[in-house]
């Protein structure tokens, strides 16, 4: 939620030599981010609420890519719930005090953290069902390893954005206050902007991409029914949040650049944060809509009309081919 300090520095250069045109400029092109932020909010909110709802409907704690995706729709609504005070802050106005600005820079990490970590244990997961299904035979080893696995991904996610709240501070530009991510220290920073990037982009990415490679090597040669293979929604919203998170993770590298003395501080790379950043946004909202559109289980609840014939045909259908991962192979646990 909390913008990087470096990024207004142009307009704190613009204010200081008095130009008072080209400051009203910056200020209303942030209409952008503002606009962004609030759609993405109350598209958000209202399908990730609706996802949990359906999900704690269902009692859905037995089966683990049940128990993923309830977690990742929790962390989707830790992220939200920043949204209106990130656009608020967008507008560089911020009225909600120093405490504030910390705790939401923590919990607008947070969502953004256990989200991508999530997602890679859910195609982690799948490929495990898949590549290697007696790992997953014992079903108190099941149960065991989903219960420490999300207590260590939480505890790790919460101790990095921790360490970005505890950075959050309001700053005064132009008679504004706004709530940004300051660190002092350039090795401090640099820390940050590498640990984000590895541990919360590549790191995923390369795993991903290393299940369904080697998925698909072994569908080629036969050793698994091609069938198997990740299905399009599973796909879709894995590359896709990768998608929305690859501009910010570049130009979060890009900055290190500068820090570093590499490059010289250009409008355009300002300009291109404040339409990056708010694209990163948009996963939290794209993530419940696929489940609730293309998944049968999830859209039956949806209050759409249909007949009695199509309604019987549907309960009679399996979600596994549009589950995220497939019931049949999923352990009881």
């Amino acid at each position: 939620m909390a913008l990087d300090s470096d990024s207004y520095d142009y307009i704190h250069f613009n204010e200081t030599q008095s130009s008072e045109t080209e400051y009203d400029i910056k200020i209303s092109e942030l209409h952008y981010p503002a606009a962004v932020n609030s759609l993405v909010f109350l598209i958000s909110l209202p399908a990730n609420s609706f996802l949990l709802w359906v999900l704690r409907t269902e009692r859905a704690w037995k089966i683990t890519s049940d128990i993923l995706l309830l977690q990742l729709t929790v962390s989707n609504l830790c992220f939200t719930v920043t949204l209106p005070f990130a656009a608020c802050n967008a507008l560089h106005r911020w009225v909600f005090g120093e405490w504030a600005c910390g705790v939401g820079t923590g919990i607008y990490f947070l969502g953004l953290f256990t989200a991508v970590v999530i997602l890679t244990a859910m195609f982690l997961h799948y490929y495990v069902t898949v590549v290697q299904p007696w790992c997953l035979s014992a079903q108190a080893l099941g149960k065991y390893g989903v219960l420490i696995g999300s207590i260590v991904m939480w505890v790790v996610c919460a101790a990095a954005s921790i360490k970005l709240a505890v950075s959050g501070r309001v700053i005064e530009i132009a008679d504004l206050k706004v709530c940004v991510n300051l660190v002092e220290s350039l090795t401090m920073k640099l820390t940050e902007i590498y640990t984000q990037i590895f541990l919360f982009f590549l790191i995923p990415v390369l795993i991903t991409s290393f299940c369904y490679v080697h998925m698909w090597i072994m569908a080629k040669q036969g050793r698994i029914n091609s069938q198997q293979l990740p299905s399009k929604l599973i796909l879709g919203v894995t590359v896709s949040t990768f998608l929305c998170l690859a501009p910010y993770s570049i130009h979060m590298f890009i900055q290190s650049l500068l820090l570093l003395d590499f490059y010289e501080y250009t409008h355009e790379l300002i300009y291109a944060w404040f339409v990056i950043h708010p694209i990163t946004h948009i996963y939290c909202c794209f993530i419940p809509l696929v489940h609730l559109i293309g998944v049968q289980r999830f859209r039956r609840y949806l209050p759409m009309p249909c007949s009695t014939l199509s309604l019987c045909r549907d309960e009679t259908k399996t979600d596994s081919p549009m589950a995220l991962i497939p019931l049949q192979n999923a352990e009881e646990i």
